[in-house]
């Protein structure tokens, strides 16, 4: 399936024939079949067509719109696979106490554990600094594990996040040196790809998701208030350092982005890819999103991360219908 990219402004997005076109100044720079594309998602000022916004709908591809910096405005959305008898579903099991921490658990270890899988791959020198975080962030996951209650797991999850962040700071070329995670702007090139890595990630989700029935919008591990797809940040979790850090550890470790593919904003706050430094981004998130493994504990299948995500959000649909927590298996990598 493709999934289409469009960075360059005063460009148009329409469907010519049986094919979807990408234009600029007149001239077709891209065209894929129709029937192929999953996703298309927009950065800065292009244009799609009504004939193009139409298809996309009536066939529930996913379209997401961004700052040509990416910053993430919003999405086309389609209707066409709302499930109120899911959506029942869903708020019923999940105000089941046992349920939902039983979930949260699970969620929140295998998103620390992955982890430290990380930190261990893409540290090049091991240091009694970095030991030692490594074996905090092992305790702090057994403290989720058994956890007694939601609020005490989120605070054991808080201590894990800060100490792994930490962890990374110790791991990355120096030229790259953050001190934390900072967000809304993010204040360092490290944290602009973090920003950008996970907003790209929330929204191959979404749509995953909501194929399902699902409502985006009612978790277990995140609060409910409005506008934010708190069930995506839910599902979010033990990908992000799977898809999104590895990403960005490889572009730096492999000295593959530079600090001149970084801008900063008229009033110094925040840091944005230029736009050799997105093309560069986005290049290695699709190899990334597009390389196989066997992750999933369901079968032995070797799939690709997103059709590992698709089967994911299947599989939360199944552990609600059947107010199973067991019928969810949590992706833990190797």
């Amino acid at each position: 399936m493709a999934h289409v990219y469009v960075t360059t402004n005063e460009t148009k997005v329409g469907i010519e024939g049986g094919r979807i076109t990408i234009k600029s100044r007149g001239e077709t720079v891209r065209s894929v079949p129709k029937q192929t594309v999953e996703s298309i998602t927009v950065f800065g000022n292009a244009v799609l067509s009504t004939q193009c916004i139409q298809f996309c709908l009536i066939n529930g591809i996913s379209v997401s719109f961004f700052s040509g910096k990416g910053k993430y405005f919003g999405r086309l959305e389609s209707t066409v696979h709302n499930k109120v008898e899911v959506l029942e579903q869903q708020i019923d099991t999940f105000r089941d106490p046992q349920f939902r921490l039983e979930l949260c658990k699970r969620i929140a270890s295998a998103k620390i554990r992955n982890q430290e899988v990380v930190i261990r791959r893409y540290t090049k020198e091991q240091t009694i600094k970095l030991d030692t975080l490594i074996k905090d962030m092992k305790i702090y996951r057994n403290k989720v594990e058994h956890s007694n209650n939601a609020e005490q797991l989120l605070g054991y999850e808080g201590m894990a996040a800060r100490t792994y962040f930490e962890a990374l700071s110790e791991i990355i070329e120096p030229e790259f040196k953050f001190s934390g995670r900072s967000r809304r702007p993010p204040r360092d090139p490290f944290n602009s790809m973090l920003s950008l890595g996970y907003t790209l990630l929330m929204y191959e989700i979404y749509p995953k998701a909501e194929n399902e029935g699902l409502s985006p919008y009612y978790a277990v591990l995140h609060k409910n208030y409005a506008n934010h797809p708190a069930l995506i940040s839910d599902l979010m979790e033990e990908w992000r350092s799977v898809i999104v850090d590895s990403t960005v550890l490889s572009l730096v470790q492999g000295h593959e982005i530079k600090p001149e593919h970084f801008e900063y904003a008229d009033d110094s706050q925040g840091v944005f890819l230029t736009k050799e430094g997105l093309s560069k981004f986005i290049n290695k998130f699709e190899k990334t999103m597009n390389r196989t493994s066997r992750y999933l504990l369901y079968d032995q299948a070797e799939r690709s991360m997103r059709k590992s995500i698709q089967e994911q959000c299947r599989r939360m649909r199944i552990a609600i219908a059947n107010e199973d927590v067991n019928e969810y298996a949590p992706v833990i990598i190797r």
